[in-house]
């Protein structure tokens, strides 16, 4: 007899037909074909169903909305830290993202017909539409103001996705040309966006009309109120390094010192996809590892954008530290290529190689 109180107070096998150790089930597949599935299969079956979910939300495919991936991988991360678990869409925002842009070259082309004169996307000749294109790239901080203008919603309520964002990019620009009025553009973006499982504004309305709601835990959200119970506690700092900024050549050497560990005032990073005019805490490159490591043994995430000579290319969420063979600190990263993409998803650098790479964090703080 097992004397460990803990084992033993799970000794005794539950019925038959509940759900414990073996705990066999009866299924007729047809007329006379009982199957007799274990515990053992019926927990495979489970866990493989969730690893395929789990593969396709994490997974950015081919987009380039790698920011709107790490931040709510950050954003879910800091509630499992609070003690809670959810899981949120990606595509929600990245929908909206498109939305916005799509309005706004509608409105660029019909302000001023005379001058646009390509009926082509991609504006061949450089007649008219040169310049003007839809795109799913962004920043970190763009990735909070979709979140703040439009809410989060939860994955569970994703009905379709934006696997191809060059194709949808065309299919929306011949939209914002050929539709007559806005309403009309709005109906039929509907139908091409990733669509949700609860009552949507109405189309022809935009978010003019009543807002989205859904149940969630048996409690009634839009997705405001659902941002805005995650987010309450968490307020992102961004850093980025001197030379990834637009510092003014009047400031003074001394206002954004390089090897300093004392940030300095904010300016706009110096990136293409920064069109939001977005403004960073200049730092030194160690002051910001500093930083990050201080809010990763803290328990925190970090949303991380990293390239050569520190201009963005990817952004990941760093969600802890691991040791190697040789017990150094790595930081360990959750990509945005699905869990069959390096270990799990996962993968790890080196404090030397987010020095040499980094562009720029935030920080939960």
């Amino acid at each position: 007899m097992n004397n460990n109180p803990l084992i033993s107070q799970f000794s005794t096998p539950p019925p038959r037909g509940r759900l414990g150790g073996g705990f066999p089930y009866m299924l007729r597949l047809g007329r006379g074909f009982p199957f007799k599935l274990g515990g053992g299969f019926l927990l495979l079956f489970l866990m493989l169903l969730v690893s395929c979910d789990r593969q396709e939300r994490t997974d950015q495919g081919h987009t380039s909305a790698c920011w709107i991936y790490a931040m709510c991988a950050c954003i879910e991360h800091e509630s499992v830290r609070r003690g809670d678990s959810v899981a949120l869409s990606r595509q929600w925002l990245l929908a909206r993202h498109l939305q916005e842009q799509t309005e706004a070259l509608f409105t660029t082309i019909h302000s001023s017909p005379s001058s646009v004169k390509s009926t082509s996307p991609r504006g061949e000749a450089g007649r008219g539409l040169e310049g003007l294109r839809l795109t799913t790239r962004g920043l970190g901080p763009e990735a909070l103001r979709l979140i703040n203008d439009y809410g989060l919603v939860p994955y569970q309520f994703e009905e379709s996705m934006v696997n191809n964002s060059n194709v949808m990019e065309r299919k929306l620009m011949l939209l914002a040309q050929q539709s007559r009025d806005m309403r009309t553009l709005r109906q039929r973006m509907a139908e091409l966006l990733p669509s949700f499982s609860f009552a949507m504004p109405p189309a022809e309305e935009g978010w003019n009309g009543s807002p989205a709601s859904f149940y969630f835990y048996s409690m009634r959200y839009t997705p405001q109120l659902f941002a805005e119970s995650l987010m309450y506690w968490i307020h992102f700092h961004w850093y980025a390094p001197p030379m990834a900024l637009i510092i003014p050549h009047s400031s003074s050497s001394n206002s954004h010192p390089s090897t300093s560990l004392t940030p300095s005032p904010s300016y706009v990073l110096d990136d293409t996809d920064n069109y939001g005019h977005h403004k960073y805490i200049c730092a030194s490159l160690e002051e910001i590892l500093h930083r990050v490591m201080r809010a990763l043994r803290q328990g925190h995430a970090v949303y991380w954008e990293y390239g050569r000579r520190h201009r963005s290319q990817h952004a990941v969420a760093i969600v802890g530290l691991q040791k190697d063979k040789n017990g150094k600190e790595r930081l360990l990263c959750l990509n945005s290529y699905g869990t069959r993409w390096g270990d799990k998803g996962y993968f790890t650098v080196t404090p030397e190689q987010f020095l040499k790479t980094t562009c720029n964090v935030g920080i939960p703080e």
